[in-house]
C-alpha cells in the first residue's frame, strides 16, 4: 500500500515529506 509507505517515511523522517509514486519514493524537504 503506497499510501501506507509514505506515512511510515514520513513517521520515521518528520524533518521531510515523503511523496509516493508506484515503485518510486521522492524525499523532499519539510515545509513548516
Amino acid at each position: 500500500i503506497p499510501g501506507r509507505q509514505v506515512w511510515e517515511a514520513t513517521r520515521h523522517h518528520p524533518d521531510e515529506f515523503v511523496q509516493g509514486v508506484p515503485g518510486e519514493l521522492t524525499r523532499i524537504p519539510a515545509h513548516g
